[in-house]
């Protein structure tokens, strides 16, 4: 892992936005979140506060010093700033040696390896500090649905579905069938939306940027049919979200241009 870019996901959650960056798995994440803070001025401000949610949902404190490959080895990716739930404390090393130990260890390993020359030769913007270089090569910021494109995009898909079911003079159970086949296959496909979405611009994942699985789409469908009246709340909440996107932890995003 340590010769070569890794994309990962800060997550500012006191402002509920976004920045997913790609870089050397071999930076502390002090060096990476000042490069984060220079591209995202608005974003990531105040005392040290980041963290990680462990298995139990639990917000587990970052050190400044601590490099990001030993996190990735755990297949952490997404990292909270701000976070406010109930805190663990990272757990304490012998002045700092353990992480530089490790962190040394890994540099020089990184820097003879063909991953680093062909890392420096990409045309990626980089901010300095001391220590490794950090080099960002995208930083996005997730932009969610507005609640009238979704509006319009449901009415495109409830005739699009209309006219199948007419073509196939099918109602009743065949035509819950249909309707779950449609958006279970189209929205855990490669576009993560269905043919409506497609057209107004939009796509689904969940809300740690994983794209849904085909059983993840048929869960999110039947918590639409039965919980659709939750639907007005996306008016209300910080990211747009209907009662069905909450129960199955999604979002709803303009899609990249």
């Amino acid at each position: 892992m340590s010769e070569i870019l890794e994309p990962i996901v800060l997550i500012d959650y006191e402002k509920g936005e976004e920045a997913h960056i790609v870089t050397y798995t071999v930076n502390t994440f002090e060096e990476i979140l000042y490069a984060a803070k220079r591209i995202n001025q608005d974003l990531f401000n105040g005392d040290w506060q980041l963290s990680y949610l462990d298995e139990s949902k639990e917000s587990v404190d970052i050190a400044k010093e601590e490099i990001l490959e030993t996190y990735l080895e755990r297949d952490i990716h997404s990292f909270y700033w701000a976070y406010r739930e109930k805190r663990k404390k990272a757990p304490q090393q012998n002045g700092g040696s353990q992480a530089a130990s490790a962190r040394e260890r890994v540099r020089k390993r990184w820097r003879g390896s063909e991953g680093a020359q062909a890392a420096n030769r990409a045309p990626e913007q980089q901010t300095e500090k001391q220590g490794a270089p950090t080099k960002v090569r995208q930083i996005k910021r997730k932009k969610y649905a507005h609640v009238g494109k979704r509006v319009i995009a449901f009415w495109i898909d409830w005739l699009i579905l209309s006219v199948m079911m007419a073509m196939l003079f099918r109602a009743g159970p065949v035509a819950m069938w249909l309707m779950w086949l449609y958006f279970a296959l189209t929205e855990s496909s490669k576009h993560q939306a269905s043919f409506g979405k497609r057209i107004m611009g939009l796509k689904i994942e969940h809300s740690d940027g994983r794209r849904m699985t085909f059983m993840g789409a048929t869960v999110r469908f039947f918590a639409r049919v039965l919980l659709g009246f939750g639907a007005f709340i996306a008016l209300f909440t910080k990211k747009r979200q209907t009662l069905h996107d909450l129960v199955t932890d999604t979002i709803v995003l303009d899609a990249e241009e």
